[in-house]
């Protein structure tokens, strides 16, 4: 289980914008929260891969931190949706969270039962 310390959300905030890579146009941003209803603001994860809906793609990040998530930003795209699995490598059951919805729609509590993520967009 992963420990919320300043210096490992920095750690990995690095590693993965390092392994981040594609152009702004893909751009979707992530809100963390330490609360279970998407209120109480911990940290942002803003990444330039996520994939064309229906594009096949792949994208898809080990990731577990907060207690709830949602997308906050997509800025150059009518339509973003991240998929929250409950597994790693994005396999098994998961949740979704949709940006620009009601936070019933977009925001996914419980957040450290979730093992990966992958986020698509539409425009």
């Amino acid at each position: 289980m992963l420990v919320n310390t300043p210096s490992i959300l920095a750690a990995q905030l690095l590693t993965f914008l390092a392994m981040s890579s594609t152009t702004l146009a893909e751009r979707v941003k992530l809100n963390f929260y330490t609360d279970y209803l998407c209120k109480n603001y911990q940290a942002s994860l803003t990444y330039d891969w996520a994939d064309q809906m229906g594009s096949g793609g792949t994208n898809c990040w080990n990731w577990k931190y907060g207690n709830s998530m949602l997308v906050a930003e997509c800025p150059n795209h009518g339509w973003c949706m991240c998929l929250h699995y409950f597994n790693e490598n994005c396999s098994g059951d998961y949740a979704s969270t949709i940006w620009n919805k009601p936070k019933a729609a977009n925001c996914v509590g419980a957040a450290q039962r979730f093992g990966s993520f992958r986020c698509y967009y539409y425009g």
